[in-house]
């Protein structure tokens, strides 16, 4: 984990505890790049949370831009996924501010930081 993936999920607005606790928890896993690679079934373990309510609250998170997922191969055959943050310092400030904004518009309970 980053200081720069700790900064920026604290500080976002996602509009929901449980999309935050999903952002939070994926930030713990990530690397300097803000890359991770946890499975569903840990994440809803260590958040306490089913496996049905974590695959919604990444749907959520991606289609705000929080974060960006993508297929993998994981080990014994079995496909996962790979998160990447999007972090500023990442994918650029003008693509996330882009994206925070979209998010904005979609639900009027988040506010801008």
């Amino acid at each position: 984990m980053s200081w720069q993936a700790t900064n920026w999920a604290t500080q976002l607005r996602v509009g929901s505890p449980i999309d935050k606790l999903c952002l939070l928890m994926l930030r713990n896993r990530a690397d300097q790049d803000g890359v991770c690679w946890p499975s569903q079934a840990r994440l809803a373990d260590e958040g306490e949370m089913s496996a049905d309510t974590v695959q919604r609250s990444l749907k959520r998170l991606e289609a705000d831009g929080f974060i960006r997922r993508s297929r993998s191969l994981k080990t014994r055959g079995r496909k996962g996924y790979v998160y990447q943050l999007m972090m500023p310092h990442v994918v650029g400030e003008k693509a996330h501010k882009a994206a925070y904004l979209k998010s904005l518009s979609k639900n009027k309970l988040r506010r801008p930081l």
